[in-house]
Formats: structure tokens, sequence, C-alpha cells
């Protein structure tokens, strides 16, 4: 028996959530209570990355409210980083913040990025590991 297009849309319409892949930092597009074990390695990832920028932030001398111009990121091979869009820390800063180290920059989104690292990044390398490729 084969299956019609519409029903094989509604197939597909109900494992993805390709409203997902937009609003999340890591492309995944599978629809939450499609596999309990996915679910709960994207609450951990996102609420870790959470917790952990929200005290990097309250450590940097200059605040940016933008979400968007800040985050924590996984980089394969790299590990993770504090990324800063529109903000580079000059060594004077960096000097006080014996916590933060620059790591280096780069274009993302069209504008100039800010990597850095320090031993709240280091932890999630240990802790999380490579749980964002387990997720995808």
């Amino acid at each position: 028996m084969s299956l019609s297009i519409s029903t094989k849309f509604e197939l597909i319409n109900g494992v993805f959530d390709f409203n997902q892949i937009n609003s999340k930092k890591y492309g995944m597009m599978i629809a939450s209570e499609t596999c309990l074990e996915l679910d709960e390695l994207k609450e951990i990832y996102e609420g870790l990355l959470e917790d952990i920028l929200a005290l990097e932030l309250k450590c940097l001398p200059c605040q940016d409210n933008n979400p968007k111009h800040r985050s924590i990121m996984y980089i394969p091979q790299i590990g993770y980083k504090l990324c800063l869009s529109r903000l580079k820390l000059d060594d004077s800063e960096l000097e006080n913040l014996k916590d933060i180290k620059f790591s280096f920059a780069c274009e993302k989104d069209h504008q100039e990025a800010y990597f850095y690292c320090t031993s709240k990044t280091k932890e999630l390398d240990i802790i999380l590991g490579d749980i964002y490729h387990k997720m995808l």
C-alpha cells in the first residue's frame, strides 16, 4: 500500500519542527517529544549554556543587552567558547579579568565576533564533551 503525498508530508511534519532551525543556535529540527533522549540532551545543553553565559556576563566590565551579541558556542575540535559580537575586550580589561583569555576573532553573521576561553568554558568541555554532535 502506497501512502499519498499529503500523508507522507503529515508524517514528516510530525517529526520535524522547521521553526526550531531558526530559533536555536544548533540547527536542530527534530520536534519535541519525538525522542525522549534527544529532548533530555537539548534541555541539559540549553540550560547549562544559558546558566554559564549569565555567570560569565556578570564578570565583564561592559554589558551589551542584545542576546544576539553574546553566546557560548561549541566549536568542533576546539571546544566551548564565550562569543561576543561587537565587543572586543582590550588588553587592560583582559589583564583585570584573570579568568578570561582571548582565543580568536572571526566574522559571524557579517560582523566581527570575538571568542574567549574561561574556566567555565573549559568545564563545559569536560562536563558536556561533544553533546552537541550527539544531539545532531
